[in-house]
């Protein structure tokens, strides 16, 4: 990311661990303390951030604690907050050591920078993934 150019993307999509404890190997604890993990997170929301074009938009997946968070920070880098979409999850989150739920949502924040009119477009239905586009005129 360091090596692209400001203002170079249309779409940031982030799914970051969540800070619940999970297993993924040596390589990464997803069990800092929670000053370590708002660092970290404000880390590459800073850097994706930067990367967003005019118009563009930043999908951050994330459980409603830490995004409370990050969408401050967000506001602080001059996003603009623009929708809270809830997704539910059929079988819950698979953590192991934890007791799993029939269902499960999670929220991912939407946020980016000021849309220039005829610029983005997004556009999800029912069971269908997102997506974005540009067009020729910007």
């Amino acid at each position: 990311m360091a090596q692209m150019d400001t203002g170079s993307v249309d779409l940031v999509f982030a799914d970051p661990p969540f800070n619940l404890g999970k297993l993924y190997g040596p390589h990464f604890s997803d069990a800092m303390a929670e000053e370590e993990y708002v660092r970290w997170s404000r880390e590459w929301i800073r850097r994706g951030a930067r990367l967003l074009s005019p118009g563009g938009a930043f999908f951050l997946y994330n459980i409603p604690r830490w995004n409370t968070l990050n969408g401050a920070y967000m506001t602080e880098l001059g996003l603009s907050f623009r929708h809270w979409i809830a997704i539910d999850i059929k079988f819950g989150l698979p953590i192991q050591g934890r007791p799993q739920v029939a269902r499960a949502w999670g929220p991912s924040l939407v946020g980016g920078h000021q849309h220039q009119q005829g610029c983005s477009t997004a556009r999800a239905g029912p069971g269908r993934v997102l997506a974005a586009s540009r067009s020729a005129a910007c």
